[in-house]
């Protein structure tokens, strides 16, 4: 047996002196980067004046435009938005009528009145207009049945072609304003109790 040292532990690998001593750090993974929101170009409808700096805050997808190029505030009618509407609010009232024999005509105006009060005067004023007339026909109904039933059923036969005739005149004047709307004009109709404004 030979008298040999036992050879020395296993060591690191011997460094040059050049070289800095490295620390080994904890593996942190990488971040995924986040998805960044798409930016909104505006667009304008064609004629209508382009967003410059100078002229107040930027366009924000949501600007509407009237028939001559200037911006509404959002949330108002354009010009043939409001036209329609005002248009819906006169015709609604016989195309209800007709489908529940004249008692539910004056739901179609104080509907459109309820959403677009706010959003346009012409509107506002026709579906107001509408309701009112509406309601002084409902109160006219309301009286002739009144009258039939009071007299037995004996004034059916003057009170159903009252009605009839009250419808038409109805129908006829929700016409001519609905024609006036059309025109952009405004129609006031002959008799109405003045609940809405």
């Amino acid at each position: 047996m030979s008298n040999q040292p036992p050879p020395p532990p296993p060591s690191e690998p011997q460094r040059s002196g050049d070289e800095p001593e490295q620390v080994q750090q904890p593996y942190v993974p990488p971040q995924q980067a986040q998805p960044q929101p798409m930016q909104q170009q505006p667009i304008t409808p064609q004629g209508a004046p382009r967003h410059d700096s100078s002229s107040g805050p930027p366009f924000n997808g949501q600007q509407q435009w009237n028939n001559s190029g200037q911006s509404l505030p959002s949330g108002d009618l354009s010009a043939s938005e409001a036209r329609t509407w005002s248009i819906v609010a006169h015709l609604a009232n016989p195309v209800a009528s007709l489908f529940s024999a004249g008692w539910l005509g004056f739901l179609g105006p104080l509907i459109v009145w309820a959403i677009y009060k706010d959003r346009s005067p012409m509107v506002r004023k026709a579906s107001a207009g509408a309701f009112n007339f509406s309601l002084t026909l409902m109160i006219g109904y309301i009286l002739l049945w009144v009258v039939t039933f009071i007299t037995f059923g004996l004034a059916i036969f003057i009170t159903l072609p009252l009605m009839f005739v009250l419808w038409v005149i109805s129908l006829i004047l929700h016409i001519m304003a609905a024609i006036k709307a059309g025109n952009n004009e405004d129609y006031t109709y002959p008799a109405q109790i003045p609940v809405l404004k």
